[in-house]
């Protein structure tokens, strides 16, 4: 039996999507007659952290591991309970068990697994976005260098990463059309918008477009906002705005086909997930023009705007004036986002790491 660990760069007791899609992956490779290791340290970057964080990295790997369990993902993802996580203090290779293959999911995780030795495994590097947000680019380009079998999830990425190694291989994330669907039991509220929140402004933008949807809310008294994110709901939050933390898989897919509009104004992202999933529900998006949300044409298969944002308002209130355009937009969003499944993705995947 062939044995594949991947290496995340933290616990997982919340969503994270670059988490998501290796338990996406590491469900399918179990079904398939894998054996599959997950390996989350308490503590990234050892050798260069204080003394008082190295502390802080003992505590809580011995408080989650003992106490709480935090680390694990099942609160939120329904992973193969054959798959063996390892819940680490730090990425030392005495840490990592021995593999076929094995994977970094991250730029940090990436410089630990390139120095590991040949027992731990055929070496891959799955890159889920330009993460120059968690180190500089000129490290960051160097994990690009490293002989490791690289995986990209974008085509701007592939782009990106041919620079570096011209034998990277494209990989186009999945989607489940049996969790994110049109449900017809649902009608769509035409004033309702839909957007993740998240407390990372710097790469998603959230409260410079809540900003943008409380203005436009002045002018548009019928307007409805649904969030939902990992924290409590915030608490100078309008009461008008619906908020749901963390929301199970069955009441996500119903809000996104309650919502007629899901707004994704992130500044980064690899590839977005939010907005695919409510394309998949049949749900217009209307998103920013990075590469993370390639899967959008503008209005082809939804509605793009600056990702600074400064035309965000007009985006909207356009898409709230023309319905026949978010029917149209709805459908072909549908459409070509179905194109995407964890099928065809697993396929390539387990073609690619078996050559």
């Amino acid at each position: 039996m062939k044995k594949v660990i991947f290496i995340l760069p933290s616990g997982s007791a919340r969503p994270v999507g670059g988490h998501k899609v290796v338990f996406e992956y590491t469900n399918k490779l179990i079904e398939d007659g894998f054996k599959v290791g997950i390996v989350m340290p308490a503590a990234l970057k050892w050798k260069e952290i204080s003394f008082l964080k190295k502390m802080i990295g003992i505590l809580r790997y011995v408080y989650f591991k003992f106490k709480k369990n935090r680390y694990l993902p099942y609160s939120w993802f329904d992973l193969n309970k054959k798959a063996n996580i390892f819940w680490c203090l730090n990425l030392s290779e005495k840490n990592i068990p021995e593999a076929d293959y094995i994977f970094a999911t991250a730029c940090e995780t990436a410089e630990y697994v390139a120095d590991y030795e040949k027992d731990k495994g055929e070496k891959f590097y799955l890159i889920q976005s330009h993460e120059n947000w968690a180190m500089d680019e000129k490290r960051l380009h160097a994990t690009y260098k490293k002989p490791m079998k690289k995986i990209v999830i974008s085509k701007f990425l592939k782009n990106l990463i041919d620079e570096y190694d011209k034998n990277s291989m494209y990989i186009e994330n999945g989607l489940d059309n049996t969790k994110f669907y049109k449900l017809k039991d649902i009608k769509k509220d035409k004033n309702t918008i839909m957007m993740l929140y998240h407390f990372d402004e710097k790469v998603k933008q959230s409260k410079k477009a809540l900003s943008i949807l409380k203005k436009l809310k002045e002018n548009h008294n019928e307007l409805k906002l649904i969030l939902f994110g990992l924290p409590e709901r915030p608490k100078d939050l309008d009461e008008w705005i619906e908020y749901y933390k963390m929301p199970k898989q069955e009441l996500l897919v119903q809000l996104y086909n309650r919502a007629r509009i899901f707004v994704s104004p992130s500044y980064i992202e690899g590839w977005a997930l939010p907005p695919a999933e409510a394309m998949l529900s049949g749900t217009c998006v209307c998103v920013t023009d990075i590469p993370g949300h390639e899967y959008v044409e503008h209005l082809k298969t939804g509605y793009k705007v600056d990702k600074s944002l400064e035309n965000l308002y007009e985006g909207i209130e356009f898409l709230l004036d023309n319905q026949n355009i978010v029917d149209r937009l709805e459908k072909n969003g549908q459409n070509y986002i179905s194109n995407f499944n964890w099928e065809n993705s697993y396929r390539k995947f387990k073609k690619y790491i078996l050559n």
